[in-house]
């Protein structure tokens, strides 16, 4: 058996051994990353006591873009 028959053969009885399985999630990448940036940005807001130009520099972006994201999610300062 030469070195490429032995290796189609090794793949195939991998590929017997661990049928594929298809992956399912149960939530869409949207969502979750919606749910990651919002808690990055209360995170950020309560780390600096609301003060909104440092959250911004804390998470790399611009006060006015906070802004935006901030009503985007509704969240609210005390």
């Amino acid at each position: 058996m030469d070195y490429k028959t032995e290796q189609d053969h090794i793949w195939q009885s991998l590929d017997e051994a661990f049928p594929a399985v298809p992956i399912v999630y149960k939530t869409d990448l949207n969502e979750e990353l919606s749910k990651l940036e919002r808690g990055c940005i209360e995170n950020a807001l309560e780390a600096v006591d609301g003060n909104q130009t440092k959250a911004a520099d804390m998470l790399n972006i611009g006060r006015t873009c906070l802004i935006a994201k901030m009503k985007k999610y509704e969240i609210n300062q005390s």
